[in-house]
């Protein structure tokens, strides 16, 4: 999962095209990493700061019936009770990192959908209609994230509804990148094939899941009023049980599928992807009749096949890599790692591309950059 969020994410890419340099998206990443588990630490810690506090101070019976992700805001209005503001400033702190996430979320699906399926169609649209559409697409793509929002209610606590999210999404277009990065012979039939098979496979098992959950009435147990005492020196504490009414039975037929954990949704679809296009793109005859890119193939996996015996070498097209090594790199348009087209006929704009004009002859033109994949 991590590797779709940092990889092939849309929006974690268009921060590494907005990068000067790509040592500098890079090393973007590696400052990112300390960072994620210093707060997994606080998070951790902030659990059992929890666990001993409610220890000595137990928690009322309307708390103790409010969902997980409940319990932090719970603490923090009891250990901060006694400090006006504090609390409020606490969650509008939350409230604001989830904003400045969405938000950006919202900037980058209307820039794609501008860029990458309107302005293709209407070349000729003017900039202030452009500027009014995409404004129109990040309301409605702001009005399916409140639809969403429902939908992620019924997937349990908001850490598995995000996985789940991102595995369902993310994994299918993660498999995409690792089917055509590390095998030569997957081509363009076998690619948009396995995109839309794990894409399937995807929704196909999150909303069964999801229906099964809501179907089953997988709802708090009732309260039950047994309870016991623990003696004490000075007083005796009534403490109340929450015992389970019914026992879960083991998942049969497609119960088994809908109960894979959301934790392997990625892992899953990935696969999915990978497996349905390298089986479509050996049956529509791999890459016959087209050049690859020698820098678009990792090579380890023509190393690994190169152990093969070279019939099998010739079935999996993997010479064509080998091939390809020899080629001009002019062959190949490229495009640097902040998005702007560079070769032999582009240095004259690369040598202006910070101030992000580029003069041809007497005219002058703009360099836009790349926001997506």
């Amino acid at each position: 999962m991590m590797l779709s969020l940092f990889g092939v994410n849309q929006a974690q890419v268009q921060r590494y095209l907005s990068s000067r340099t790509e040592k500098a998206a890079i090393l973007s990443c590696y400052a990112v990493f300390p960072c994620q588990q210093l707060v997994l630490c606080i998070s951790c810690l902030i659990g059992l700061v929890m666990f001993a506090y409610y220890k000595e101070y137990p928690i009322s019976i309307q708390q103790s019936q409010a969902a997980p992700d409940q319990f932090v805001l719970y603490f923090v209005m009891d250990l901060l009770k006694g400090l006006p503001g504090l609390p409020g400033l606490f969650v509008a702190c939350i409230f604001s990192g989830c904003l400045s996430t969405i938000s950006s979320a919202f900037n980058s699906l209307a820039t794609v959908t501008m860029e990458d399926l309107i302005r293709p169609w209407y070349p000729q649209l003017s900039e202030g209609r452009a500027i009014m559409i995409s404004r129109l697409l990040a309301f409605g793509y702001g009005l399916l994230c409140l639809g969403m929002a429902y939908i992620s209610s019924q997937l349990g606590p908001v850490l598995q509804a995000a996985i789940s999210i991102f595995g369902m999404v993310g994994g299918p277009l993660l498999g995409l990148f690792c089917l055509g990065i590390f095998f030569p012979c997957a081509n363009p039939p076998g690619a948009i094939v396995g995109l839309l098979a794990g894409l399937i496979m995807a929704f196909w098992i999150g909303i069964g899941n999801i229906m099964t959950n809501m179907g089953s009435g997988t709802a708090p147990s009732p309260f039950n009023g047994s309870s016991f005492s623990l003696p004490s020196n000075l007083t005796t504490t009534y403490m109340n049980t929450l015992m389970p009414s019914t026992t879960r039975s083991r998942p049969a037929g497609l119960q088994r599928l809908y109960s894979l954990s959301y934790l392997w949704y990625s892992a899953h679809n990935s696969t999915t992807v990978i497996v349905v296009g390298l089986i479509v793109s050996l049956l529509t005859g791999r890459m016959r009749g087209r050049t690859l890119n020698p820098r678009t193939i990792y090579p380890v996996l023509p190393r690994l096949l190169a152990l093969l015996p070279l019939s099998c070498q010739k079935r999996l097209h993997c010479k064509s890599y080998s091939q390809d090594l020899s080629m001009e790199p002019t062959v190949f348009p490229e495009k640097m790692s902040n998005g702007m087209l560079k070769g032999s006929r582009d240095k004259e704009a690369m040598a202006v591309a910070e101030e992000g004009l580029a003069y041809q002859g007497s005219s002058a033109t703009f360099i836009l950059q790349e926001t997506s994949l």
